[in-house]
């Protein structure tokens, strides 16, 4: 056989060795991946942030581990211990610790199933995912004290109102994205929706949006009433929400309809024959019954008199003075230029010879017996003329003057 015969023959044997060394090697590598991912018994599941939550496959049964024989809360060097479900070997209390879950904080495993009043250097490893002051707790509520904007639920921290010593609170919201939970004044931080009486210095610090001052209070603006403004008085805007008996300075500063009456809101006072139960209801400061006689209605008296009577039922009972045709027992009981006839007040005066009551019914002023000597009927005198004198058992009564014809007045 040539040399070149023999070389060609090398040539073969040679790239036949490669090939197989080739294999050998790859078949090696798959033998040693398959058998780091055969003994492997946890992988770290990707939580989309910058830590890691440790978890075993799910698919591999806890009997399967050898040395799994530590339970959650016992202490552990390696996850491969820990016989529960899903369980690792963490940092927790100072040791590490077999847990439900851990979490890759600053590239230290932590247990993440913290429960309140847990240490805690971090929300991530409480299950309420709230660490303050050092311990797991539950995010503060609206109202409660803070220091930073993570302590609270809402996640705003700021000052309950505007005045010095102001306590930080968590500041209150709603669902209205328009409505802030707080407000920057003089790069302050101030909570918002502000109640009624809370120390304000701009609407939108209120619920109410209306931040005023409260008469007469002039030191300190104040939220408003709710859905109510505010009005000017001697250059400052006070507050309009005033009810009765609240001091005011003017009628817009109480709410509704009131008015302010003596520095006080109160309702507006009575017209003439409105319905009242009181004096002080009245514009004219009266309040009596309405019609003599009955018990009837109390309403505002129309002239400011009114007169003492016996109702029906012998009650002394206070009577506005009576209109005309309304009943009455007096002339006393009728307004004005009145006088009760008939037991009804009338503009009428009565003519001479007509039977009377009393002077002020007769157009001549003077009612009087007719005849002297008999209880006769008293009639309006045809004159301004009486006399007096004394008939049986010396009584005295009073006679019309200058008859024509009758009884003389000698015995």
């Amino acid at each position: 056989m040539s040399y070149g015969g023999k070389n060609r023959i090398y040539e073969k044997l040679k790239g036949k060795r490669l090939i197989s060394i080739a294999f050998c090697v790859c078949f090696t590598s798959f033998v040693l991946g398959l058998a780091l991912f055969l003994i492997s018994d946890r992988v770290f599941e990707d939580t989309g942030s910058d830590t890691n939550v440790l978890k075993s496959p799910e698919s591999e049964p806890d009997v399967d581990l050898p040395n799994a024989v530590k339970r959650n809360g016992e202490v552990c060097e390696e996850s491969s211990e820990c016989s529960e479900k899903e369980s690792v070997c963490a940092f927790a209390h100072n040791q590490t610790i077999c847990c439900s879950k851990g979490v890759n904080i600053r590239n230290t495993l932590y247990c993440a199933d913290q429960e309140d009043g847990s240490d805690c250097n971090d929300g991530k490893i409480c299950i309420s995912l709230f660490c303050y002051h050092g311990v797991c707790s539950e995010a503060l509520h609206s109202g409660e004290l803070c220091v930073l904007d993570i302590d609270c639920r809402g996640g705003e921290c700021a000052y309950e109102e505007f005045q010095q010593n102001a306590n930080k609170v968590c500041c209150s919201s709603n669902d209205d994205p328009d409505n802030r939970p707080s407000i920057m004044i003089d790069d302050v931080k101030y909570c918002t929706n502000l109640s009624v009486r809370n120390i304000c210095e701009s609407d939108e610090m209120c619920m109410s949006k209306a931040c005023a001052y409260s008469y007469p209070q002039r030191e300190n603006k104040q939220c408003c009433e709710a859905h109510t403004l505010s009005t000017r008085f001697k250059g400052k805007e006070y507050c309009a929400d005033k009810s009765v008996d609240e001091p005011c300075a003017t009628d817009e500063m109480c709410i509704e309809s009131l008015v302010c009456l003596g520095g006080l809101c109160s309702n507006p006072l009575l017209e003439s024959g409105s319905h009242c139960t009181s004096h002080d209801e009245c514009a004219g400061g009266l309040c009596a019954q309405h019609i003599f006689g009955n018990i009837s209605e109390t309403i505002c008296c129309s002239n400011e008199r009114s007169v003492e009577a016996l109702n029906q039922q012998g009650q002394t009972i206070i009577f506005c003075q009576s209109q005309e045709n309304e009943p009455c027992a007096t002339s006393e009981m009728c307004i004005d230029s009145l006088v009760c006839l008939n037991g009804l007040c009338s503009n009428t005066l009565l003519e001479s010879g007509l039977p009377c009551a009393s002077h002020d019914e007769c157009r001549a002023t003077l009612c009087a017996e007719q005849f002297f000597g008999d209880y006769s009927e008293t009639l309006c005198c045809s004159s301004n003329n009486s006399v007096e004198a004394e008939f049986e058992e010396e009584q005295a009564a009073v006679f019309c003057g200058n008859q024509e014809s009758g009884y003389s007045l000698s015995k």
